[in-house]
């Protein structure tokens, strides 16, 4: 029986929730035809405090024919779409890949129009409140303010130039380009914030200081829109008038003790011995203990599956950090259903201490298989580099970053099929968003395979995972590690300068040049100096990249070989070995 995956409830306060009043008001005014559009939505927990609250705007351009089609496109599709990304994904990230995919529809149905001025062109203003902050979006010349203090800021910038009548016209707009140039800011915000989205027929034919003055104290957001929509009309504004208004009543900003309260439910496990049960699973063995935590082997007595569970350290107990980030362990893990991230199973019933369960990945850790294996063919050990990289770049995927790859974080079956599994100092965007009042103490992991710079308290992102998992490589090739024990004294940010990394080939001499490179350039101590992405890295270390096989590179790197005019009558015999190292090293 395959056991079920983890539905965790998420790492965070659901309790305490925000709370907003909103209005808004759409009409033609004096157009025939309304074409703006205006959207409003406060979904159910959990999703209200890993999402937030979307408020949007936008105006239909009607000279491009479809302009009232292109507006509701844009804000019921964002709506419903942006709920819809995985919750790990940052607010940004969710936003952008949501919008893009919506411009390139528009762009796509503008096609159908003869004339290229014609077309789903639309401007377009999202605000999203999530926790303690105010994400906006923004293309066009619909505008976005902030009413805080008695005073009034305009957050959005209009994308409009003037030509030589002095018409005004869009330099941008959705669906005008297949490319999108979107405007992105973040903000704090507080209780009692006052948020005001509009489309020009408003904000064109009054002063900031005619809204500003609409929100006085004793105005509700439903008579803030009425009196600004009555005030543009009198002023004679020949456009569709729309507007939202928005106030932050509460935020869901949860007490240092209240957290205490949530955290400390369910209670810390006591030490199990094989034969004890807990929660209706059977302790079968210690698998392995630490400071931080506890692994057994279990069955399941209903099922009778052979499952992982893991415990909290006991000397943790008063830890609220570390009790935030093992909770918030299942739920990330429960994210993922990939062949090389070890699965999270669900809890077949009430849990009444804390711990989680995975699938029972059978095999070996890396360390262990590595000292079984030190003669291991390379087409072998890529393979098994192969398959952490896919694990990494599905976590990569939804912004999460592993952080403490090492070789005991990875097991290997009897049949070669690696997973990734564990999770306990994970950085996931979407989750790092949410204000959370227990003070994280930064996990540099461990020090041999990590990022050095985790240890100066930066998060390099997937850089540095890059990092590990290509010490991870060089080790499986050398026994070695690249800045041999070094990183062990590694303290402060001069201690850079003492660091020096150590050529593959100065260990085993039948590793190629190529493949070093790749090794140096994932391991540099400079982020910037290291490769982009994780494919980027395994690109060039299953083929030779011919920057690192220029006179100049491998003489500044592998000082070790001829001088230029030695290297250049090896030039032949060096293109002949090359072609055989690509042979004999990968197939």
């Amino acid at each position: 029986m395959t056991p079920p995956f983890c539905t965790e409830s998420p790492p965070i306060d659901t309790v305490h929730k925000a709370d907003f009043s909103a209005a808004q008001n759409s009409t033609a005014g004096r157009k025939p035809q309304n074409e703006d559009a205006v959207g409003f939505f406060v979904p159910d927990e959990p999703l209200l405090t890993i999402k937030g609250t979307i408020a949007m705007i936008a105006d239909g351009v009607s000279s491009a024919e479809a302009g009232k089609e292109a507006s509701h496109q844009c804000v019921n599709q964002f709506i419903q779409e942006f709920y819809n990304t995985p919750e790990l994904w940052s607010t940004a990230t969710s936003a952008q890949k949501v919008l893009t995919g919506i411009n390139r529809s528009l762009y796509k149905r503008s096609n159908s129009f003869r004339h290229l001025d014609k077309g789903y062109i639309t401007t377009l203003s999202i605000l999203i409140l999530k926790s303690n902050k105010a994400h906006i979006f923004h293309i066009g010349d619909s505008r976005i303010y902030l009413i805080r203090d008695h005073a009034i800021e305009q957050l959005t910038t209009d994308h409009i130039a003037t030509s030589g009548t002095e018409t005004h016209y869009l330099t941008r707009a959705m669906g005008m380009d297949i490319g999108l140039t979107m405007d992105y800011r973040a903000i704090d915000i507080a209780e009692g914030d006052r948020f005001f989205l509009s489309t020009d027929g408003i904000h064109d034919f009054m002063q900031d200081q005619d809204i500003l003055d609409a929100f006085h104290p004793q105005a509700d957001v439903q008579q803030i829109c009425q009196a600004l929509t009555e005030k543009a009309l009198h002023e004679h504004s020949d456009d569709n008038i729309s507007c939202l208004a928005l106030r932050v009543n509460t935020l869901a900003l949860e007490t240092k003790n209240q957290a205490a309260i949530r955290l400390h439910h369910p209670p810390f496990p006591p030490d199990l011995e094989p034969g004890m049960k807990l929660d209706g699973y059977r302790i079968n063995a210690l698998i392995f203990a630490s400071t931080r935590c506890q692994i057994y082997n279990v069955t399941d007595e209903d099922t009778g599956t052979r499952l992982i569970m893991k415990t909290p350290s006991i000397n943790f107990v008063d830890d609220d950090a570390y009790i935030e980030s093992f909770i918030t362990e299942p739920w990330v893990g429960s994210r993922f259903d990939h062949p090389n991230i070890v699965k999270v199973i669900a809890n077949h019933g009430k849990k009444n201490f804390l711990y989680y369960l995975m699938e029972n990945a059978e095999g070996i850790t890396l360390d262990q298989w590595r000292e079984q294996n030190k003669e291991a063919r390379p087409k072998d050990l890529i393979k098994i580099i192969d398959q952490i990289a896919a694990g990494l770049i599905a976590l990569h995927e939804k912004e999460t970053i592993h952080q403490d790859l090492k070789p005991r974080n990875i097991m290997i079956s009897p049949d070669g099929k690696v997973k990734i599994i564990d999770f306990g100092s994970v950085y996931v965007a979407g989750i790092a968003e949410i204000y959370s009042p227990v003070k994280h103490r930064h996990i540099i992991g461990t020090v041999n395979y990590s990022d050095p710079l985790y240890m100066l308290g930066k998060n390099m992102g997937v850089k540095g995972d890059i990092f590990s998992l290509a010490s991870i490589t060089y080790e499986l090739f050398t026994q070695h590690l690249p800045y041999g024990n070094k990183l062990e004294s590694f303290k402060v940010h001069l201690d850079t300068k003492r660091l020096k990394y150590i050529p593959s080939t100065h260990i085993k001499r039948d590793i190629p040049l190529w493949f070093d490179g790749a090794l140096l350039k994932a391991t540099e101590i400079n982020p910037s100096l290291r490769y982009e992405s994780i494919e980027a890295f395994m690109q060039d270390l299953k083929n030779p990249n011919p920057e690192f096989l220029t006179e100049a590179y491998i003489l500044q790197h592998h000082k070790r070989f001829p001088t230029f005019k030695v290297w250049q009558a090896l030039g032949l015999l060096w293109l002949a070995s090359l072609l055989a190292a690509i042979i004999i090293f990968i197939t």
